[in-house]
């Protein structure tokens, strides 16, 4: 906003990455073990569950809300699932539990999130793996990423990601420029996580204004999603050559 004309900057790019030393999969066993014991104070038996799983912060460019409309609708069609939010509840977002109630999610039967949860600490490192590895799937419908170093964390693990082909999105998945319609195609295709649309047509795009700088964001298509889920949920054979 503040520079009188346009500068030009040649900057070269230092990627993130992700250390497959801290991130990396579990047993079944351990996995099993963990989810018990992480969910003990769910109101439902988790060992069976699909657990949809998101590593966010609760802040308005992550979109929790939209991820649990997109879980909402998953789940009247696949119900023996759970969705894990970790973040904390009440943030800069605004209040995990309002949003829920707005979705008719009931708190330890359809969605989750971890206690006394603190963003500006967070769990150590070995536990997250452990998070990363028991989530069947990871969902986001994030308005924009840098990096999104959830994405490739939870690669590590294993954890397939389905996620809004924008921004860096789709440089990570190998999916730039198809949004793959038709998710029968994405057997075929050479990617690494599932994309979904993302501002679609003249709609789906927000804005918040001078704390996000006037960036117009464009916000995740939930048929599209959830149709992406359906498949992914159906055919977990299919999905092993994306997670590889």
């Amino acid at each position: 906003q503040k520079l009188q004309k346009p500068m030009k900057f040649n900057l070269d790019v230092i990627y993130h990455g992700t250390d497959t030393k801290n991130f990396h999969p579990i047993s079944e066993q351990e996995k099993m073990e963990f989810k018990k014991s992480f969910f003990k104070k769910a109101k439902v038996s988790v060992e069976n569950l699909y657990i949809v799983g998101v590593v966010a912060r609760n802040q308005v460019r992550k979109d929790l809300p939209r991820v649990m409309r997109i879980f909402k609708e998953f789940q009247k069609r696949r119900p023996d699932s759970l969705l894990y939010i970790h973040a904390r509840e009440n943030d800069v977002g605004g209040s995990l539990g309002e949003y829920a109630r707005n979705f008719n999610l009931e708190l330890g039967k359809d969605w989750i999130f971890p206690g006394n949860f603190n963003e500006n600490v967070g769990y150590p490192i070995d536990a997250l793996n452990r998070i990363y590895n028991i989530m069947d799937v990871q969902l986001s419908a994030s308005t924009g990423e840098g990096w999104g170093l959830p994405i490739t964390e939870s690669f590590s693990t294993k954890t397939l990601n389905i996620a809004p082909n924008i921004t860096s999105i789709p440089e990570i998945f190998n999916t730039i420029g198809n949004d793959y319609d038709n998710p029968e195609d994405l057997e075929k295709a050479d990617i690494r996580g599932i994309p979904v649309k993302s501002g679609v047509g003249l709609s789906e795009w927000q804005t918040i204004g001078p704390t996000d700088y006037e960036r117009i964001r464009p916000l995740t298509n939930v048929e599209d999603a959830v149709k992406k889920m359906i498949w992914v949920y159906d055919n977990p054979d299919k999905t092993k050559p994306i997670i590889e």
